[in-house]
């Protein structure tokens, strides 16, 4: 386990991956989960593990 962040948006019911952190470094989950919530401000963005197991999640 290589212990990543991957952060998504929902597109239409569909996860779709907009980065993959190296750590589950919380400060810069947050970062770039505002970063896509700016990209992408109609969908909700997650931050997932490696496990798939949520990590945070915005509206």
């Amino acid at each position: 386990m290589n212990n990543r962040a991957l952060i998504q948006f929902d597109n239409n019911g569909q996860w779709q991956t907009v980065t993959t952190l190296p750590s589950l470094d919380s400060q810069r989950v947050q970062l770039e989960m505002q970063s896509a919530k700016r990209t992408y401000p109609e969908r909700r963005i997650r931050a997932i593990d490696d496990q798939g197991r949520l990590i945070d999640l915005l509206p």
